[in-house]
Parts: C-alpha cells; sequence; structure tokens
C-alpha cells in the first residue's frame, strides 16, 4: 500500500510546478513574439531581421537563464513557506485531536508558525470545542455523582428498612408500610425529574398542547398539596387572573408544584408564600413568591442548573433532590418560554415561568 503525499509535500511540488511551467510559458512566448516582431516590424527590435531568436548571443542567454533560475528560486521558497503557513495550523489541528480522540480532552491545538485568518480560526475554534468536551465531560461526572448520592439515600433506607423486617428487628405494621411506601415515591419522583430533564436536554419532552387556563391549573395545584403546606406552617395567598395558553396542563402542573415544593422546603422559615398568574400581550405568567432567606447574589444565574443548591440558605438539611428548578426551566423551555428567578422587593424569591400565548 502506497503511502500518501503529506499536505506540505503536494502543495509544495504543484507549486513549483505551476512556477515552472509559467516560465516555461513566459520564455516560449517571449521568444515567439521575438520571432512575430522582427519578421512584421522590425524596426522595434535592435537586432538584425533576418536573425533568429536562437542565435541570440551567450550573453542573452545568460540573462534569461540567470533571470529564470532567479524567479524559480523565488517561486520554490515562497511555495514552501506558503506550504509551511498552511500545513502547520492543521497539522497541530490533527495532532490535538488524536489526543483528544484518545481520552486526553486537555489537549489543546498548539502551532508557533502565524497561520492564515482561516487557518488561524480553525485553531481557535478546535480549542474551544475541546473546552467544551472537557466542560461537559466534567458536568457529566457531577451529574452521574450527584445522580448517585440522591438515589443512595432512600435505597439504604429501604434496604434497611427491609432487612429490619426480614430479621424480626421492625414489625411490618402500617407505620412501617406507609415509611417504605414514602421512600419509594421519593425514588419514583428522582427518576421521573430525571427523565424530564435528561428528555428535555435531547429536546425529546414531548407535549399534549390544548388550551389551557394557568389559573385553574394553580387552583389545583394548591388544592392538592393543601395539606402539606399547612404542615409546614406556611399560609398560603393567591392572585388568580385567566391566563390561557396553548400547554401541556400535566407539565405546567409539574412545574407549578415543583416551585411550591422548592417554597415549602426552603422559604418556611418566613411562614408565607403567594401564587399569581397574569396574561400581558405576549405571555402567560406563573409566580411563585415566598418570604424565605431569599438566594446569595451570584447564585441566580444557576439557580435552575440541575442538582444545584445555594449552600449558605438552601442547603441539603432543607430536603429536595436539587431537581426541582431544572424541572421547571425543561418544561418551560419546552413550550417555548422561560423561567427566571428574582430576589424579593424586601427579602425571598421571585420564580416566574412565561409561556408564550400565540398559537403553536
Amino acid at each position: 500500500m502506497k503511502t500518501p503525499w503529506g499536505l506540505s509535500a503536494q502543495i509544495t511540488t504543484w507549486m513549483i510546478a505551476v512556477s515552472a511551467l509559467t516560465l516555461v510559458i513566459l520564455v516560449l512566448g517571449w521568444a515567439a513574439a521575438y520571432s512575430i516582431v522582427s519578421q512584421v516590424a522590425p524596426d522595434l527590435i535592435q537586432f538584425d531581421p533576418d536573425q533568429s531568436w536562437w542565435h541570440l548571443g551567450l550573453t542573452d542567454w545568460l540573462g534569461i537563464i540567470g533571470s529564470g533560475a532567479l524567479g524559480f528560486s523565488v517561486a520554490t521558497l515562497a511555495s514552501i513557506l506558503l506550504a509551511r503557513r498552511i500545513v502547520l495550523p492543521v497539522s497541530a489541528v490533527a495532532s490535538a485531536a488524536r489526543e483528544v480522540a484518545s481520552g486526553n480532552l486537555a489537549a489543546r491545538a498548539d502551532c508557533s508558525a502565524p497561520g492564515f485568518g482561516e487557518t488561524a480560526q480553525l485553531i481557535s475554534d478546535f480549542n474551544q470545542m475541546a473546552l467544551q468536551l472537557a466542560t461537559y465531560e466534567s458536568e457529566l461526572r457531577t451529574w452521574n455523582s450527584a445522580v448517585a448520592h440522591e438515589l443512595r439515600t432512600p435505597l439504604t433506607i429501604l434496604r434497611g428498612r427491609l432487612h429490619g423486617v426480614h430479621d424480626g428487628v421492625f414489625q411490618l405494621d402500617k407505620a412501617m408500610i406507609s415509611n417504605l411506601i414514602q421512600q419509594v415515591d421519593g425514588l419514583t419522583r428522582i427518576v421521573e425529574d430525571l427523565r424530564t430533564v435528561s428528555l428535555a436536554a435531547a429536546g425529546r419532552l414531548d407535549l399534549l398542547l390544548g388550551a389551557v387556563d394557568l389559573a385553574s391549573e394553580a387552583q389545583s395545584v394548591i388544592a392538592m398539596v393543601a395539606p402539606d403546606i399547612a404542615a409546614a406552617g406556611v399560609t398560603v395567598e393567591t392572585d388568580l387572573s385567566a391566563a390561557i395558553t396553548r400547554a401541556d396542563s400535566a407539565r405546567i402542573r409539574q412545574a407549578l408544584l415543583a416551585l411550591i415544593n422548592n417554597a415549602v422546603q426552603y422559604a418556611s422559615e418566613g411562614g408565607w408564600m403567594r401564587v399569581e398568574t397574569a396574561a400581558n400581550a405576549t405571555d402567560a405568567l406563573i409566580r411563585v413568591i415566598d418570604r424565605g432567606p431569599g438566594l446569595p447574589p451570584d447564585f441566580g444565574p444557576r439557580a435552575f442548573d440541575a442538582f444545584s443548591r445555594a449552600e449558605d440558605s438552601r442547603s441539603r438539611a432543607h430536603g429536595g433532590t436539587g431537581l426541582g428548578l431544572a424541572v421547571v426551566q425543561a418544561i418551560a423551555h419546552a413550550h417555548g418560554g422561560a423561567a427566571r428567578c428574582m430576589s424579593g422587593i424586601e427579602k425571598g424569591t421571585i420564580f416566574e415561568i412565561s409561556i408564550p400565548r400565540e398559537t403553536r
């Protein structure tokens, strides 16, 4: 099997060939022009009209050969330098790509020779891509670790309780069964939240769209969780104006339930929360407002990231999986809308979902 030429050798060879061909054409063209002019207009040249171009003197031939050799040398040198400037950045990218393919995501393309605009941009784009891959790998590791952590706690409790029943340490009474069901429900919620976030990230979160009044959906969710809210010592106020849009009612309830649970878990010390629905010219809105400790100023941009928690004020001590707000954002984006987090006027936090009102 023949080894293919390197790109640099090919570019250099072709440019030298083109340079040589150009010189040959110039010499032949000059000779033809000399012969024609010597016959048609002999007064324009200083040689005997009967003298052919190949009868030039030694000095003339040396001048022609020297000029051709000099031009050919300059063209060859320029070809080598040009090929180097084109190929070295490409070689740097190819070498770094092989490193990345072998698993070294820290590899970057580095070329000392200055490239042209496109090759320089190629190196910049490749390094940016490699950086994104390294970031994604780090996020994937963090994601896997967080998922394992969230699943470990309910699974450990379930395993311990079942072993206790099996060994006769615990009695399988109604209270024990309720506790086991609670742990299973917790696992189910985690799995469903993970599924929702994963489908949204892949662009495959299917929606069953229909005409939905956000006010009616909010009333339904509040009524469903009213006992849990009361048990947490939280008072709920509502301001539910009609906000009709085209949406998936089940997903809307899922997102609103996540926001209410978030307020109950993390802001119960404020003892108050407010649920609002409204509509403007373009969007239908849901807001959940609390008077809890609020969020640190630097936490806002990552409030909807999966497994993200503001450790100072909303720590693991409050419970929760860290997936609720990620689910809210996923559902909002699937509807073509947005989820926002804002600080309250005095204290606390405002979470808002906006969904476009136009028919999709």
